[in-house]
């Protein structure tokens, strides 16, 4: 980080979450190390999200998907995308016009988070929401937000009792967009690796709500070709805190 973005993260987040995001980056120089926040909003949170009227709200059906993928600027890889619609995950966009201005993915699945040998689970009264993106053009304009609000809307309609995610605790800016929409913290993640070894710890309150972290096929096929690293669960009782990845077919995913 450059002094010029660290005196417009100081401006922007205060001098304290500043120095959490030097040392956060710091400290991945050397090993892995992530907070994953753990955030949850229902029916009784939600945001008024007041806008002009002039955007459209939708799910994207899988042939406009793979059509955004074609376009870098949306940053929808292809092997993102296959993973995504293999897991039938659904993708909630806000259209100017024709113009998809901003996106977010919703999952009722098991996902696999960064680094992608691991994966999220949660409670299935949930809908998941990650990889949230607003085109440049359309930034400034509190699109997650509001798109988050309807994405809500959405999954209250179908049964389910809110949406949760989890977010980087130095992403500032996406932990301000959830917080403006209504969602509220619920515990903390703490995920290192150390000698090819993952080590993860869960707070009480990802425990209480089901949040929890365990490997995943590294190939996203639902088979596992390569042996993934072991993982240890700091919170777990003993005899139970060490997981050593099946080399057998039919792995996790």
């Amino acid at each position: 980080m450059h002094s010029r973005e660290i005196w417009q993260s100081r401006k922007a987040f205060g001098i304290v979450n500043t120095f959490h995001d030097l040392a956060i980056r710091a400290l991945n120089r050397v090993l892995l190390l992530k907070v994953l926040m753990a955030v949850k909003i229902e029916g009784n949170d939600l945001w008024s999200d007041a806008h002009d009227g002039r955007y459209r709200f939708d799910f994207l059906d899988n042939r406009t998907v793979r059509e955004l993928a074609t376009h870098s600027e949306y940053q929808i890889s292809d092997d993102f995308l296959t993973e995504a619609l293999s897991n039938s995950d659904q993708c909630y966009g806000i259209f100017d016009g024709r113009v998809l201005a901003s996106y977010g993915w919703c999952s009722e699945k098991p996902t696999r988070i960064d680094p992608p040998t691991l994966r999220l689970n949660f409670s299935n009264e949930y809908a998941y929401v990650y990889k949230l993106f607003t085109h440049p053009d359309y930034r400034g304009r509190r699109l997650v937000a509001i798109g988050l609000s309807r994405a809500l809307h959405a999954y209250l309609r179908r049964g389910f009792q809110g949406l949760v995610a989890v977010v980087e605790s130095n992403n500032f800016s996406s932990r301000k967009a959830m917080r403006r929409v209504g969602f509220q913290d619920v515990g903390k993640i703490y995920l290192g690796k150390l000698f090819g070894c993952y080590i993860v710890y869960s707070d009480q309150g990802c425990i209480q709500h089901r949040f929890e972290l365990k490997p995943a096929d590294p190939t996203g096929t639902g088979v596992s070709q390569t042996r993934t690293s072991p993982v240890m669960f700091a919170n777990r009782p003993r005899g139970r805190n060490i997981y050593e990845p099946s080399t057998k077919a039919g792995g996790a995913r």
